[in-house]
């Protein structure tokens, strides 16, 4: 009997690590560029590496370890131009990104936008009102909440012809897709060419060529690692199965 229980809970652990997989794939899959934001702006993923500007610098922080912070003044993260990065209208794609609001800036404040100085442009912001938007042809949206971490999600889906704008993984605000192609620098914590500098804290921000689902970026909200969810099961399995064979 003690035998067929082992058998039966190896079971039920390989079809729950092959159900994470499935997850970790979706997170995975399309993943252009993903900067963690510790202590550079390397891209893990696609080698769109960045660099540090003015009032900006890593910090520790309470919740979630090393992370950008912007000054609010001319403090930002600033990567080059790459054309796998900039989509038509006819494309899908993702842009998330964790943000702490220190002080709602009450104008304009670029978190995470790409060639702001030449059109056309895409990226996520705080308008006048301290509101989140969507950039480009601007959908707007709630209130911006300060001094607490906000997962935002700008996912384009060019299927449906919309964009949409999530805040901790609810949708908070929609509009039509739009062509984004412009050539210009992508910015972390402000916008180039116009004083839309962020007072926050930044960190994991990832650009993916595809529109996640809802679910995905449910699972982005709720602290999925992109890279380390796909492996961390494997390890959980080794140490489930010691523990079943004793």
């Amino acid at each position: 009997m003690g035998g067929y229980i082992r058998i039966l809970l190896y079971v039920i652990i390989a079809v729950s690590l092959v159900a994470a997989d499935v997850s970790a794939a979706d997170i995975t899959s399309g993943l252009l560029a993903y900067w963690i934001l510790d202590d550079d702006v390397k891209d893990s993923v696609g080698g769109h590496d960045g660099v540090l500007v003015g009032g900006a610098e890593f910090v520790r922080d309470d919740d979630r370890g090393k992370v950008l912070e912007v000054d609010g003044v001319d403090g930002h993260a600033v990567v080059p131009h790459s054309a796998d990065i900039v989509f038509a209208n006819t494309d899908s794609y993702t842009l998330s990104v964790w943000v702490n609001v220190l002080t709602a800036p009450g104008h304009w404040a670029g978190i995470v936008d790409k060639s702001r100085d030449i059109s056309p442009w895409y990226g996520l912001w705080i308008n006048s009102s301290n509101q989140w938007v969507g950039g480009g042809t601007n959908i707007i949206g709630s209130v911006v909440e300060t001094n607490a971490w906000i997962h935002l999600a700008l996912v384009q889906d060019a299927g449906t012809n919309r964009r949409l704008v999530y805040v901790n993984g609810e949708v908070n605000t929609q509009g039509t897709a739009i062509s984004s192609t412009g050539s210009g620098e992508l910015w972390m914590g402000g916008a180039k060419s116009l004083s839309e500098y962020l007072h926050g804290r930044i960190d994991d921000v990832a650009i993916y060529g595809r529109a996640l689902s809802a679910d995905d970026i449910k699972a982005l909200a709720q602290g999925a690692d992109i890279l380390g969810f796909a492996v961390e099961p494997h390890a959980k399995f080794a140490s489930l199965w010691s523990a079943i064979r004793q």
